[in-house]
């Protein structure tokens, strides 16, 4: 975060114009079927390599809790779908 942090003050200083988006993905992906998030952000939107990566070991292994009355549940595994690169087009059909 200091290398952002000082890549801005830099930019500004040098007169350049700067913006910093910050994104919360930690619940963005819970009620999105993987498979076809993933074979959407290839087909239509190019996402491939290392954001293709990134997106894909983010969804792996996921779990989600819940509480109710009172009571918070063990960790359930999110199993829409196993998602891997490699098996991302012979796993889903979108």
């Amino acid at each position: 975060m200091l290398c952002v942090y000082n890549d801005l003050v830099r930019a500004v200083d040098n007169k350049h114009v700067t913006a910093l988006m910050l994104l919360d993905l930690s619940s963005a992906f819970d009620t999105v079927d993987h498979c076809t998030l993933l074979t959407v952000l290839d087909r239509r939107f190019g996402i491939r390599e290392s954001a293709m990566d990134w997106f894909s070991s983010y969804l792996r292994d996921r779990s989600q809790t819940f509480c109710a009355n009172g009571v918070m549940s063990g960790p359930i595994p999110d199993t829409c779908c196993v998602v891997c690169q490699s098996q991302l087009f012979s796993l889903c059909s979108v």
